[in-house]
């Protein structure tokens, strides 16, 4: 269906299938790094879905081959990219365990009110971001099994602007627990640039913690899950 879209799919250039797959060692960092085919599809996927999400004409998204089905259709190349590059454990820990150590410190400072030194965020803000790349919640989700599905995107897609969400909530004088969501805006809401309001809001779909009894996870048992997927090795003051 890629080649199509590219007007690679009967001989009119390289077909990327024929483009022998290759995992090798990235340059800068030494971890693996896909190369060959799925390099070139991902590229190609990645530059595609901005073009519809942009909003170009439809006769020049994709050359006028691309449409909402076929976007959704070739999105899983490039996830099976991130899942070349990052899925492996020790490559999704080795990035991923600095910015998820401080992220807990940040969200148990907020449950219990008291000071973590791990963490800038001030004591009772109520709301603190982190910003990253799409490959930061990528980590951040494979080291805690984490998946969802939003409309119009393939299974644990990453589309620009997503945000993977904790929070802290309580009932009454019980433990806090923590819920996690992912959002993000569907694709038809960010190609027509709609705005965002509390009665037209992005799509945000919970997310389940495997080792959690449920979507509401105690406080208590998100944190030995959450610490049990960082590697230590791998964090540093922040």
């Amino acid at each position: 269906r890629l080649e199509e879209v590219l007007g690679c799919a009967h001989g009119e250039c390289k077909q990327i299938r024929d483009d022998p797959v290759m995992i090798r060692e990235n340059a800068r960092g030494g971890l693996p790094s896909t190369g060959g085919g799925l390099h070139v599809a991902v590229s190609a996927v990645d530059d595609l879905e901005l073009e519809y999400l942009n909003g170009f004409p439809d006769a020049q998204t994709g050359w006028g081959r691309l449409d909402a089905a076929t976007l959704q259709e070739i999105l899983p190349l490039f996830h099976l990219g991130f899942e070349a590059d990052r899925g492996e454990p020790y490559a999704s820990r080795s990035e991923g365990s600095n910015v998820l150590y401080h992220v807990l410190a940040t969200i148990d400072e907020a449950a219990t009110g008291k000071t973590n030194a791990q963490t800038k965020a001030p004591r009772g803000v109520r709301f603190a971001a982190f910003v990253g790349h799409d490959t930061t919640i990528f980590e951040m989700a494979t080291n805690l099994r984490l998946h969802w599905l939003l409309t119009g995107y393939a299974p644990d897609d990453l589309p620009p602007g997503g945000a993977l969400a904790f929070e802290v909530r309580a009932r009454g004088t019980g433990e806090p627990f923590v819920d996690v969501y992912f959002m993000a805006q569907t694709p038809e809401q960010m190609r027509a640039a709609q705005p965002l309001s509390l009665s037209s809001p992005p799509e945000r779909v919970p997310v389940f913690v495997p080792g959690c009894p449920a979507f509401d996870c105690p406080l208590h048992i998100f944190d030995r899950v959450v610490t049990a997927s960082i590697d230590r090795s791998f964090v540093f003051p922040w």
